[in-house]
C-alpha cells in the first residue's frame, strides 16, 4: 500500500489494535492494496472500487468498520478524490444475499 502520510497511518495502526478496529485497520490496508492492483493494469479508481471492496470483506465487516477504513484509506493513502468516489457501504447481508441469486 502506498502511503502519503506514513506517520498519520502508523498512528491509525497504533490506536487500534483491538480485534474490532484492528480489523478496521487491516481491511483498510487489503483493499488499498487491491484497488492499487488493479489501477496498475489501467483501471480506474472509480472502476474498481466497489468490486474490490467486495473481495477483500471475507468476513463480514459491518458498515461503521467500511466507514472508518474508507476515510483512513483516503485520508492516509492521500487521494484528492471524495469520498462518494469509492463504493458507498451497502449491508453486507444484502450484498451476499444478491451474489447467491
Amino acid at each position: 500500500m502506498k502511503l502519503k502520510d506514513a506517520e498519520g497511518w502508523a498512528k491509525a495502526k497504533a490506536a487500534n489494535t483491538d480485534p474490532y478496529g484492528g480489523r478496521v485497520i487491516s481491511y483498510a490496508e487489503d483493499w488499498a492494496n487491491f484497488m492499487e492492483r488493479e489501477m496498475a493494469a489501467g483501471r480506474k479508481l472509480e472502476d474498481v472500487a466497489e468490486a474490490t471492496s467486495s473481495e477483500v470483506d471475507t468476513d463480514g465487516i459491518t458498515r461503521f468498520m467500511y466507514g472508518a477504513a474508507r476515510l483512513n484509506a483516503l485520508c492516509c493513502m492521500g487521494t484528492r478524490r471524495s469520498s462518494a468516489t469509492l463504493a458507498q457501504p451497502e449491508n453486507t447481508n444484502s450484498r451476499r444475499r444478491r451474489a447467491r441469486k
